[in-house]
């Protein structure tokens, strides 16, 4: 397993070496404007510090000017003008800065996560967050990746006064707009879209995560039986064969796979909610439907081809992970140990460093993926699934590992554990 540290050593360093000189430090070039830079979470600045977490983590500490950089800029961009979210936004840039604080004690990231939470107080209106800049015809965003669950999620895990008062009002909204379908509660990705996506990213999923994960941390059994009711619903929507699967979206879109299996829209992310209600069962057959549908392997086109935290392999992973640590079945281990094995097969390696390149598949159709620097989408995310996986074969069932937002155990703000 210490080949695989090793590659991710060598993402790492590939990741760092993408970084551009900005104001108040150091940022990524934006994705699909190379010519601008972005600094969020799902495959900016922030993609750098969380990385740079599991390296200090990894390691016992990362003494890297450009990590630092990287730092200042986040820090600085907190009361700048932008996005709220968790991937899109300030909410993600809070979530890095506490996960490096809380491995190295960095006093400079602890101020930058306090300032988020008061940005989010000022930002915060009645009607929620703003919409996302270009999004505003969708109205007001709830979901986890750009919307109020996400946020929420974030504000949990810093667990102050401030950021839970802020996290409850932000499930009120989510309750207030649940729909109620007759089998239980369902949420839509923004309150002007019609397209129904049960799963973790953009619907009902996350939101239900959110409602749980903050009743259970302030004390609301009301947010926590909404979550129910979004599980209720969810079970609804189950489909046939082995395992637990909900549709991609409803009704299904052409060209597009029927059922997912990652973060994003499948049993990785779906099964958060079952972790975060206590019900294990459901967790451990949507953990199963996963590792019984063949991927890594690409069946055919559009089922399986990605690597990445979202839609791909280090997030299936990842969750494994999770449930190997709290089961200690040695089948997810080696579910984890297949995904970890097909990653490294497939990695671009030469004096630059290591990076990967794959495809998407989603309601736009195929798309191809260039190397990307990335937590969501790239090198960045899959390093920290392999700097993880190592230590789990190092310390089975014990390794340290970073409690991020959609973690299982979001609800208990605390230091790595």
């Amino acid at each position: 397993m210490e080949s695989y540290r090793e590659l991710a050593l060598d993402a790492a360093r590939w990741v760092l070496a993408r970084t551009v000189p900005v104001g108040g430090g150091r940022a990524l070039p934006a994705e699909e404007r190379p010519d601008e830079v972005a600094d969020n979470l799902y495959g900016g600045g922030a993609s750098v510090l969380a990385l740079a977490a599991e390296l200090a983590l990894d390691a016992g500490g990362v003494d890297d000017q450009v990590v630092l950089a990287v730092r200042d800029r986040l820090v600085d961009r907190v009361g700048g003008p932008g996005d709220d979210g968790l991937y899109r936004g300030v909410a993600g840039y809070a979530a890095a800065l506490l996960a490096w604080w809380e491995v190295t004690g960095d006093p400079v990231a602890r101020v930058g996560v306090d300032a988020a939470v008061a940005r989010l107080a000022e930002t915060w209106t009645v009607a929620g967050w703003p919409a996302p800049t270009g999004r505003a015809s969708c109205g007001t965003f709830l979901d986890v990746v750009s919307g109020a669950a996400g946020i929420a999620l974030v504000l949990a895990r810093i667990g102050t006064v401030a950021a839970l008062a802020l996290a409850e009002r932000a499930c009120d909204l989510l309750v207030r707009h649940a729909i109620e379908t007759g089998s239980g509660l369902e949420w839509l990705m923004a309150t002007a879209d019609d397209e129904r996506m049960p799963g973790f990213s953009h619907g009902t999923a996350g939101a239900a995560t959110a409602c749980a994960i903050v009743g259970t941390a302030c004390g609301r059994p009301d947010l926590v039986a909404a979550a129910r009711r979004g599980a209720d619903q969810l079970r609804s929507l189950r489909r046939p064969g082995v395992g637990f699967t909900t549709p991609n979206v409803i009704p299904p879109a052409p060209g597009l796979e029927p059922v997912s299996h990652g973060w994003c829209h499948g049993g990785a992310g779906t099964a958060r909610l079952f972790w975060t209600i206590e019900d294990l069962d459901t967790v451990d057959a949507c953990l199963l439907a996963v590792r019984r549908s063949g991927l890594p392997r690409p069946l055919r086109p559009g089922f399986w081809d990605n690597l990445g935290r979202c839609c791909g392999s280090a997030g299936v992973g990842d969750a494994m992970l999770d449930r190997h640590r709290q089961t200690g079945d040695p089948e997810l281990l080696a579910f984890a140990d297949v995904l970890a094995s097909d990653i490294a097969a497939r990695a671009i390696r030469d004096a630059d460093g290591a990076r990967w390149s794959f495809t998407a598949y989603d309601v736009d159709g195929r798309r191809e993926l260039p190397p990307s620097p990335g937590w969501m989408q790239g090198a960045a995310g899959i390093a920290g699934f392999l700097l993880r996986h190592a230590r789990a074969h190092r310390l089975p069932g014990n390794e340290q590992r970073i409690a991020w937002p959609d973690a299982p155990d979001g609800a208990r703000p605390c230091t790595v554990r």
